[in-house]
């Protein structure tokens, strides 16, 4: 198919919600291709998720005495997986998956921060991944980015350019390429059903819907709402946004991923080919570049005194164009302005400390407790509550210690590190209870040209 045929959507700008966004779902094409990420063989796809790729926190995240927390119910818990299937004992993270353009935006689908107020309480963070089977790269306080605004969207297009409260360290923005041609090789990079990060690039283009989305076979489930869907050049072209629905099918009384032949069929039920589909960048970039956002992919760098506060920019570098942290104006800026709960109470942990640390069996929630609330509207998993588990060893990034009881009424946990930590009562969700993971230490080293 010449790119000729690939047809180009008006470019109108939008403020009003995208008419018909769901979460995106999707299912296996044929065998699962899914792989962590220290198990992908090419060197190039395994920097570029190091390098690149984000991911949009889970509701349930905070910061407890200058510690992360995090869900900490697991995949084969939150889908009632039946043994053997993949990841069952991978945590689920991650609500949205998205990828750096530029030192301080990222691309994402535009129904993961749909609303105004999704925005303000948004957070991001350098995908977690596995280093090795038994070891869980997490990202540390430091490493938590808060959403400054929405820059370009446009009516119609499941993409979204999103600024995020300062630039990204030790981080490298993705290159942008052209949209690929039928049949084309790709590769998607994201967070399957909130889990650690994963690569699925034994797929190809399939075609484009109706609806100007590129159809393709990669193997994507709810969670890859947002991943960056890149060609064999490592070139991100697109957006994952949706699929075919239906991720787990019922059997009998566990669940296993569900399984559609290469050609997007049910096994054995002929049918019109159902696929995943990605958004083009290509039809959101000219509002971009057209607002006169100052950033490379334009063709421009930003500078200071041009009255946009971007890029490399900072408070503390160009106070010309960048206003120092105010408590109220909507913006969590993390490193900043974590005492302001008018912006950062979504994000900031009570921790009652030893005084609420309760003794031997003096807690109200059980351990047990791991019911899911309800449906998830962002594209990521729904969140539930899950044990209380203290990181007995945060040396390593991986979760550790025994747990000792689920949340108390008075806020406490009965955890033997003293920490008693739930979510604030200012847009938080103040019934999760939550599991204590540290970053590795070697996580936020520099890398040289990291800019």
């Amino acid at each position: 198919m010449s790119r000729a045929a690939w047809p180009h959507l008006a470019a109108t700008v939008a403020v009003v919600a995208l008419a018909g966004s769901l979460p995106a779902s999707a299912a296996i094409y044929g065998t699962d291709d899914r792989v962590q990420l220290y198990e992908e063989s090419d060197e190039d796809w395994r920097t570029l998720g190091e390098q690149s790729i984000v991911m949009k926190l889970r509701a349930g995240w905070g910061i407890c005495d200058g510690a992360t927390v995090s869900p900490s119910m697991t995949l084969g818990e939150y889908q009632n997986l039946c043994e053997g299937e993949a990841f069952i004992d991978d945590p689920v993270l991650a609500s949205c998956s998205a990828t750096l353009v530029d030192s301080d935006l990222v691309v994402i689908a535009r129904h993961c921060v749909l609303e105004d107020d999704e925005c303000a309480t948004a957070s991001f963070v350098p995908g977690p991944r596995r280093a090795s089977a038994d070891e869980l790269v997490m990202p540390g306080p430091e490493d938590i980015y808060a959403c400054r605004r929405i820059v370009a969207q446009l009516d119609g297009v499941d993409i979204a350019f999103v600024q995020l409260d300062r630039p990204v360290e030790g981080m490298t923005p993705a290159t942008l390429g052209p949209t690929p041609e039928l049949d084309a090789p790709l590769g998607v990079v994201g967070f399957p059903t909130g889990t650690p990060m994963k690569v699925a690039r034994a797929c190809n283009v399939r075609g484009m819907n109706n609806a100007g989305l590129v159809q393709h076979d990669c193997d994507t489930f709810m969670g890859n709402s947002g991943s960056g869907v890149f060609d064999a050049e490592r070139r991100l072209w697109g957006v994952h946004v949706n699929g075919p629905g239906g991720d787990y099918d019922d059997e009998g009384e566990c669940s296993i991923a569900k399984l559609y032949t290469q050609d997007g069929q049910l096994p054995g039920i002929p049918s019109a080919p159902q696929f995943g589909a990605a958004a083009q960048i290509s039809e959101v970039l000219p509002v971009l570049c057209d607002s006169g956002w100052p950033t490379p992919l334009c063709g421009t760098e930003a500078a200071c005194g041009d009255g946009t506060c971007s890029g490399t920019e900072t408070a503390s570098t160009c106070a010309d164009d960048c206003a120092a942290a105010v408590c109220g104006d909507g913006v969590c800026e993390v490193l900043t302005e974590l005492e302001c709960a008018e912006d950062c109470g979504h994000l900031v942990e009570v921790c009652g400390g030893d005084e609420t640390t309760g003794g031997d069996g003096d807690t109200s929630g059980g351990a047990d407790d791991t019911s899911t609330g309800g449906g998830s509207t962002d594209g990521g998993p729904t969140d539930g509550g899950a044990s209380t588990t203290s990181a007995g060893d945060t040396s390593t990034g991986t979760a550790a210690g025994e747990s000792s009881g689920g949340a108390g009424a008075d806020g406490g946990t009965a955890g033997d590190d003293g920490c008693g930590c739930t979510a604030s009562d200012h847009g938080g969700t103040a019934a999760a209870p939550m599991l204590a993971l540290v970053a590795l230490a070697s996580r936020r080293r520099r890398r040289a040209g990291a800019r």
